[in-house]
């Protein structure tokens, strides 16, 4: 009986293909040595495509075949996979080396039950890996684009290349790690170079040419500084272009206070966290490429630092010691002038070298990014609106209509939506301007105003679509996912937020998004699960005890609904805002008092609630009041324990 043919499927994946330089060479050369660095390089290909979830198809030869669920895991891989080969290599002599090409695609294959792989898709990336030099990368345009600079790595356009047995010209980019030393003069003692680490930094670039290295920050060594600016695929970012770009320098401490000086670290990678983070959620604001330079000393002068490092803002700030632990100011300078434009402070408490709360500098650098966003927008108000690029339209859009007062919200829209419409005319694949429209159009506070809520979310989820196609972006699949949510397609939501999740495992919104989704699918075990993990990593946060609560809610699980009741409810700077999805939380208390027979207890939290909520006095208007979002607006047993609390129908 014949053999039958394995099954195959078709699908998107990244391949990485990596081939040895001069592998016949090598072997005529030493082939018993040879056979030894074939041994270490296929250990190390092994554990790094293992290590960012991939799958080795083959290695055949002196040849490498993975493939990986996501661009980014592909090239870590191959990143990581340069640069234990180059160490690898250091005890060997220069002509002895096995070096390695590796080419990087995301693209469609055909894959078979035995695991084997078949396609273009596999034979783009094989051509690629012949355009690499030996210890090198080349990656498709599909990979730069889904990319995008969320690795430390610059791309290096080399143009549409003809290959054997591809039709089409490929465009393919050489790609390395973005790590260098700007040399800098002294500016008045402000700006300083380290001649030691200039020094390491040409034995390093002898040494290893295509991988990075890890940065330490020692003492008054070198400082990691992040350029902070908007990514635009129409509008390539460059390095004359300023708008929304950032220098972040050392905090100024007490001389002889070194606790001080461990708080002004602590901030410090908690400030450049926070940019990288912002980075993740933010589109419109901005996007993070690190780059190394010279210690800036904080005493130097903002424009002379701005003008050194070509940015538009300067982050920096001061640690001072208070009656109970220490004072972190955060400033934000407008570069061109020297200016403060706004501060923000945190208090560090005793025993502590960060804040109580790790939200508290992302809180503070986020209010920052928005105000450097404000006066970039301050800038456009007296220039035709003719003269102003893709950018510089989604800029003015999203301020102009975020800052609106309520009675102005559909005016605002309407001349948002101008602006934004010129802008994706000039640049149809803007992404700060798919992504405004996506926000102002999706946001839920259009149903107050709009003509027609339809229109406005097909012109939101076009744009979402657009953008998606154009840049997997977290905050944008989460804008997806909860328009998804909103219109009761569970299901739907639950599959985008773990797309995101796959990028980011450990992402909030995504965590809460699956959460909520799983519970309102009945798949109560697995939201229980989901619930405990979010907790585990975010014990203080309030929606994510919230959501828990209902989640122990719905799986009768009382008492346990009560105590992350009050636990959020603690939390929230207000205990019961009006807004019904997050005010929803105290009906949960009250109903789950009730269920464990607590009436005195289920009465008074009752009664707090409708003190907030003076419309909410039956069942009936409280059905009313709670928003369909509302994590148990469609659980009848809330409105049950309601009624035993005493809560009149």
């Amino acid at each position: 009986m014949p053999t039958p043919e394995p099954i195959a499927r078709q699908r998107l994946v990244a391949i990485l293909v990596a081939d040895a330089a001069g592998y016949s060479r090598l072997m005529a050369l030493d082939d018993r040595a040879t056979v030894r660095a074939l041994d270490v390089a296929r250990g190390v290909f092994r554990d790094r495509v293992a290590a960012h979830e991939g799958r080795i198809v083959d290695m055949a030869g002196d040849s490498v075949l993975a493939i990986f669920s996501t661009a980014i895991g592909a090239l870590r891989a191959a990143l990581d996979a340069q640069e234990r080969l180059a160490v690898a290599e250091l005890s060997v002599t220069p002509g002895e080396r096995m070096r390695y090409r590796i080419g990087v695609h995301l693209g469609d294959v055909i894959e078979k039950d035995d695991g084997t792989v078949y396609g273009d898709g596999v034979n783009i990336a094989a051509r690629l890996e012949g355009l690499a030099e030996p210890g090198g990368i080349a990656v498709s345009q599909s990979i730069e684009s889904s990319i995008n600079h969320r690795l430390n790595v610059r791309f290096i356009d080399i143009g549409p290349q003809q290959v054997k047995n591809i039709a089409q010209p490929i465009r393919a980019f050489r790609c390395e790690p973005a790590i260098g030393t700007t040399d800098v003069s002294v500016l008045g003692g402000g700006v300083s170079a380290n001649t030691e680490a200039a020094r390491y930094e040409r034995k390093r670039r002898m040494r290893f040419r295509w991988f990075a290295l890890i940065v330490a920050l020692i003492g008054a060594g070198l400082i990691a500084t992040r350029y902070v600016h908007l990514v635009n695929s129409a509008e390539p970012t460059n390095v004359a272009d300023r708008r929304m770009t950032f220098g972040l320098t050392e905090f100024t401490t007490t001389a002889d206070d070194a606790l001080a000086k461990q708080v002004a670290k602590g901030i410090f990678s908690q400030i450049f966290w926070a940019l990288g983070f912002l980075a993740e959620r933010r589109p419109v604001w901005v996007e993070i490429m690190a780059k190394n330079v010279p210690l800036v000393a904080a005493t130097a002068d903002p424009k002379e630092i701005g003008g050194v490092l070509s940015v538009r803002f300067l982050i920096r700030g001061s640690i001072t010691q208070q009656s109970l632990g220490y004072k972190a100011e955060i400033l934000l300078f407008d570069a061109s002038t020297g200016q403060i434009l706004e501060s923000r402070v945190v208090t560090v408490p005793p025993g502590r070298t960060t804040p109580m709360r790790n939200a508290d500098i992302r809180d503070a650098i986020d209010q920052l990014l928005h105000r450097a966003l404000m006066a970039e927008v301050e800038l456009l108000r007296d220039r035709p609106t003719e003269t102003l690029d893709a950018r510089d339209l989604a800029f003015r859009a999203y301020v102009d209509w975020a800052h609106a007062r309520p009675e102005e919200a559909k005016a605002a829209y309407e001349a948002s939506s101008k602006l934004l419409g010129r802008a994706l005319a000039l640049a149809p694949e803007s992404l700060p301007a798919l992504y405004v429209s996506a926000v102002i159009n999706l946001c839920r506070c259009i149903a107050s105003w709009s003509d027609d809520v339809r229109i406005q979310e097909a012109i939101g989820i076009q744009a979402v679509e657009k953008f998606l196609r154009l840049q997997r972006h977290t905050s944008v699949l989460f804008l997806k996912g909860e328009f998804e949510y909103r219109h009761g397609r569970f299901d739907e939501a639950l599959k985008v937020a773990e797309l995101a999740l796959e990028s980011d495992s450990k992402n909030r919104t995504g965590r809460l998004l699956k959460t909520a989704a799983l519970m309102r699918l009945g798949r109560l075990e697995k939201a229980l699960e989901a619930s405990s993990q979010q907790l585990a990593l975010e014990d203080g946060d309030a929606r994510v005890a919230a959501l828990a609560a209902a989640v122990h809610y719905r799986a009768k699980n009382y008492a346990e609904a009560a105590a992350l009741s009050r636990k959020a409810i603690a939390g929230m700077q207000a205990p019961e805002p009006p807004e019904t999805v997050p005010g929803s939380v105290a009906l949960t208390l009250i109903a789950a008092e009730a269920q464990l027979g607590q009436k005195e207890r289920a009465a008074a939290a009752w009664r707090e609630f409708n003190a907030r909520v003076p419309q909410a006095t039956t069942v009936a208007s409280i059905r009313s009041w709670l928003s369909p979002e509302a994590d148990l607006s469609d659980h009848e047993p809330l409105f049950d324990g309601l009624r035993r609390a005493g809560v009149p129908e």
